[in-house]
């Protein structure tokens, strides 16, 4: 079972015709941290364990479903199509309302290609930056190295195990299929299951979307958005805050050469933290647990 914490604060923000459900947790009065998800990922993908680490070292958070996950509503996509960087103006749209001027912003996946937007599009607003398993949000030289073909045979395996995930509107019976793709995700690292199970379960029981059965409008929008979007010229030249990269070196959806590893090349400032066994996910709680360490302690230098 997840740590329960006392101290939170829902609200709905409104950006762009979309109310976006938020969480603000810990103190007040304590440095903000805003937590963002991957592409289809709610906002309980950032566990109560790990927000409790940041607020025990004296951090708040704020977590948040992405527009088209969880508790957030609004338009259609077929009908109102947006970018990933909508999904940036989304995350200051946040701050706003929670009148907040800065903060630190933590990104997972898809969520770094949005912090990388956001540090890019507010610089004067984001204190650091940290990216989880996340490549670099630009088109640059580190990204185009080719595959070897032991990385071309880890990705067609994750691949093949991806495509046999086929979700219905039954969480118990779509439940080996996600499981099977959560335990190949997670690298070598023992999986938690009581932690898989209940994101899993979320995605079912806190949502009022309908996103399950089809390609998930995130990848919609990053494809459109970083195929278009004029703030990808020269995106990484115009971040210059304190960053934290860090990559799971069993990572096989995305391989450190393309993720962590390539961003940190193209950032001199970057800190890069390899973690041994961890994949893409990171459904334990032991490296919940290192994570928030690692993250807390960065931070800290940043005072």
């Amino acid at each position: 079972m997840q740590n329960k914490i006392s101290t939170a604060l829902t609200q709905i923000v409104k950006s762009s015709g979309y109310e976006i459900w938020t969480e603000r947790v810990g103190s007040v009065t304590h440095p903000v941290v805003l937590l963002t998800s991957g592409a289809a990922a709610h906002a309980r993908f950032w566990t109560d364990l790990f927000c409790g680490i940041l607020n025990k070292n004296g951090y708040g958070v704020i977590r948040y479903d992405h527009r088209d996950v969880g508790l957030t509503t609004g338009p259609d996509f077929l009908d109102r199509p947006y970018t990933i960087a909508d999904l940036a103006h989304d995350a200051a749209a946040i701050l706003n309302c929670f009148g907040i001027s800065q903060a630190h912003v933590v990104g997972h996946s898809m969520g770094g290609i949005v912090t990388q937007l956001f540090a890019s599009m507010y610089p004067e607003r984001t204190l650091s930056m940290t990216c989880i398993c996340c490549g670099p949000a630009a088109a640059t030289a580190s990204t185009d190295i080719p595959l070897t073909p032991e990385e071309k045979t880890t990705l067609a395996e994750t691949y093949s195990i991806n495509d046999t995930n086929k979700p219905t509107e039954n969480f118990e019976e779509s439940l080996p299929g996600f499981m099977r793709m959560w335990k190949r995700w997670n690298g070598t690292l023992p999986l938690d299951e009581d932690l898989v199970y209940a994101f899993t379960k979320e995605m079912y029981t806190r949502s009022a979307q309908k996103n399950l059965i089809k390609p998930h409008p995130h990848m919609r929008a990053v494809r459109l958005g970083l195929d278009t979007m004029e703030e990808r010229r020269g995106l990484l030249q115009k971040i210059s805050v304190p960053t934290l990269v860090i990559q799971g070196e069993e990572d096989y959806l995305l391989v450190p050469r393309r993720g962590g590893i390539a961003l940190a090349h193209e950032l001199p400032q970057a800190k890069l933290e390899l973690i041994p066994g961890m994949g893409h996910m990171f459904f334990n709680r032991e490296c919940q647990e290192m994570l928030g360490r690692l993250i807390v302690d960065f931070l800290d230098m940043q005072k």
